[in-house]
């Protein structure tokens, strides 16, 4: 007499090395890994009429697990690395680095940022990309409240 048998399902998750997922700006938290000696890569764009507002714009990285490298770089740089990024650094076991750059910058240029991941040993993060107006540090430290339109001085 023969027996029933269940078929055994199962569900891979993959993607091809050397793909670079989008990062969505806001609060919307992203997290990945990382295994021995290798990358993961993201990428966001900065556009002409963003870049011109100006604005600050910061890479939230929280390490889960293990101590992951950050590297950023603007396009033509589309891999990052220790040896070629402009902005980016290790973060400690469960701890959160902020790289934050403006696009006031003389040297910035809009369009792709790139953003890579690498650990010497496996490591999980969590990443989220925010950009917000340029702040000024006022010279006399006072706050100051009231509103300024290009070439009016307001008085208060």
């Amino acid at each position: 007499e023969g027996q029933a048998q269940e078929a055994a399902t199962f569900t891979i998750a993959a993607r091809a090395a050397g793909i670079v997922k989008i990062l969505r700006i806001g609060d919307i938290e992203t997290t990945g890994s990382v295994e021995d000696h290798m990358f993961d890569r993201y990428r966001f764009f900065i556009s002409e009429a963003k870049a011109a507002q100006p604005v600050d714009v910061s890479v939230k990285v929280r390490a889960l697990q293990g101590n992951p490298w950050v590297f950023i770089s603007r396009q033509p740089n589309n891999n990052p690395t220790a040896r070629n990024h402009e902005w980016g650094g290790l973060i400690e076991d469960e701890d959160t680095g902020v790289v934050t750059f403006s696009t006031a910058a003389s040297n910035f240029t809009s369009g792709w940022v790139y953003v890579s991941f690498y650990s010497e040993q496996s490591a999980a993060y969590a990443v989220t990309v925010r950009w917000g107006n340029v702040t000024a540090a006022l010279a006399d430290g006072k706050e100051e409240k009231g509103s300024l339109e290009d070439g009016k001085e307001e008085k208060g």
